[in-house]
């Protein structure tokens, strides 16, 4: 069993602005895994006076012993002052074992804060851009004791998002029960998010990829519904899915999909394929808007069918009207 002294420390921070936590209370704690932890927190930063939200993922391993044996040396002497703390070190100085090794640790730290993110993402209904964190310019830093930390190789240039956290402290933290590991964000939604973010400067992409979004969904639904369905949605001469839905979408679901949708989605299928065909695009923002609009019903009506019952709560004004929900009340 490794001591204290033969364990290193590695984290890797992610900034958030301040509105992406409507509802934040403190620091917030999530295990990802056995050996990764997640943090939200107040991080200070010393060139303003308001602190700064923060995302941590922070990892303690023992091995590799090429990486052990390396790093404990080095940053004992760095705690003893005897290099300069301060220094940047750069990833190509490390013997080619250590180096990769860092890499492999910042890789997955980067990938599990990453899935989280996307997580919530879908779980709060945040919109705003396709890039939840960007991961390759977030600092990273390693220590021996988890409170004395040192740089591992020079990344200071954060890039801020756009979506906001709206319910992140009672999902974390729930009122009733412990924190359960949220599912991963659909690839249907996070293609939908990368649609949105191209609807303004890139329209014909966003058509085309809220399409994707819109079949990718809609077969992933049908495979849950009925697991039998699997090879004739998976076979390229599946029907449209406007057919699809028509066939074997519950039609008596409390999360049926009502006329408008459809109404919506086959405008949008037959728009997508005028342009993919023959190259014609002739959609107003506000018409691809509508596009949009209904496919993100679509999924979240996906979401509620597949025992997401949170979901409801995102489906917008107009789809609740003819579902006879109830309206909500102002956030």
């Amino acid at each position: 069993m490794a001591t204290a002294k033969q364990i290193v420390f590695l984290k890797k921070q992610f900034e958030f602005p301040r509105a992406h936590f409507l509802q934040y209370r403190g620091n917030l704690n999530v295990s990802v895994g056995d050996d990764v932890s997640i943090a939200f927190l107040q991080a200070r930063d010393g060139r303003s006076l308001v602190p700064k939200q923060a995302c941590v993922a922070i990892t303690a391993v023992s091995r590799p012993p090429a990486l052990i044996e390396y790093a404990v040396p080095f940053l004992a002497n760095r705690m003893a002052g005897t290099q300069a703390a301060a220094a940047p070190v750069d990833i190509n100085e490390f013997p080619s074992k250590v180096a990769y090794a860092v890499r492999a640790i910042e890789e997955k730290l980067s990938a599990r804060a990453l899935t989280l993110a996307k997580s919530l993402r879908w779980r709060c209904n945040a919109h705003g851009t396709q890039l939840v964190l960007k991961t390759d310019l977030a600092p990273f830093s390693w220590s021996l004791d988890a409170r004395t930390w040192f740089t591992v190789y020079g990344s200071f240039s954060i890039e801020q998002t756009e979506w906001q956290f709206e319910y992140l402290d009672s999902i974390i933290e729930p009122e009733e029960g412990e924190y359960e590991p949220l599912p991963a964000e659909p690839l249907a939604f996070e293609l939908l998010m990368e649609a949105q973010h191209l609807q303004f400067d890139n329209p014909r992409s966003a058509l085309v990829i809220a399409v994707a979004a819109a079949e990718v969904g809609t077969k992933r639904c049908l495979k849950f519904i009925d697991p039998t369905l699997t090879e004739m949605l998976e076979s390229p001469k599946s029907l449209p899915i406007v057919n699809l839905l028509e066939s074997y979408y519950p039609k008596d679901s409390r999360a049926r999909i009502v006329p408008s949708i459809i109404v919506q989605l086959r405008k949008a299928v037959f728009e997508r394929d005028r342009l993919v065909h023959a190259g014609a695009f002739t959609l107003e923002r506000k018409q691809l808007g509508r596009r949009l609009r209904a496919i993100e019903d679509l999924l979240r009506l996906f979401d509620v069918q597949m025992g997401h019952e949170w979901a409801e709560k995102f489906i917008s004004g107009d789809t609740r009207l003819e579902l006879g929900l109830p309206k909500l009340d102002p956030p």
